[in-house]
């Protein structure tokens, strides 16, 4: 759900999807794909004092293909940082269809944002239920090992690389990669990670943004400084 968004800009946005729509049964094409800015906070769940330098994670996801066979993709990221009051900003955006699955006939229908949190020695909790723009989060309790392995699910599995801003992923794997330095179990190989240190999955994860841009652009990929 999205949590925050003004009501006038989902307006706005609805209206350009109606719009769109009604042009996609003269042409059979999609022309916009958008998002609503938000705002809210991140805190201390237990003080409620703000969290700066928290990265909030915002991810739109919605259904492509025709009515009979359809399939979910995750078609834009952003990453923010908050500032020093825990504020963070989430702008408007909005561009044309990136490639034929985005812009035929159906387009992306049926779109859900979900927004999570990441800061290094913080594990998400959940929603303020009296200000839903407001996340909150806790200080990590949790042994070594089981850090890295929340660690390792906080990528985005793909999204965005049709447009480009799958690249901000790398954000979030660069602010992992700073925590875990410190960590002696960061560099142990574990079945878990297919025989692989924590350190080596990070890496796999940074070498495969750049695959899926370049595959996406149809050239060579643009290689990342490594995590070490």
């Amino acid at each position: 759900m999205v949590f925050g968004a003004s009501m006038a800009c989902e307006m706005k946005r609805l209206v350009r999807m109606l719009l769109s729509a009604l042009v996609a049964l003269c042409g059979g094409c999609t022309l916009v794909v958008s998002g609503c800015a938000m705002d809210g906070r991140v805190v201390d769940k237990e003080t409620g004092k703000p969290i700066p330098g928290a990265l909030v994670i915002v991810e739109w996801s919605g259904a492509v293909g025709g009515p009979v066979q359809s399939s979910r993709v995750c078609f834009h990221l952003e990453v923010v940082p908050t500032d020093a009051n825990g504020r963070y900003h989430i702008p408007s955006w909005s561009r044309r269809p990136a490639n034929e699955t985005e812009g035929g006939f159906f387009g992306v229908r049926n779109v859900e944002v979900t927004r999570r949190t990441y800061k290094a020695g913080y594990e998400p909790i959940d929603l303020d239920p009296t200000d839903p723009s407001t996340m909150r989060m806790s200080r990590v309790v949790s042994p070594s090992t089981e850090r890295l392995h929340a660690l390792s699910l906080m990528g985005t599995a793909g999204c965005g690389a049709a447009d480009g801003s799958l690249m901000r992923e790398a954000v979030i794997w660069r602010g992992v990669c700073d925590e875990v330095r410190s960590n002696p179990d960061a560099k142990l190989r574990q079945k878990s990670f297919g025989n692989r240190s924590f350190v080596e999955l990070v890496n796999a994860h940074l070498e495969g943004i750049t695959r899926q841009l370049a595959a996406e652009r149809n050239v060579a990929p643009h290689s990342l400084e490594p995590c070490s």
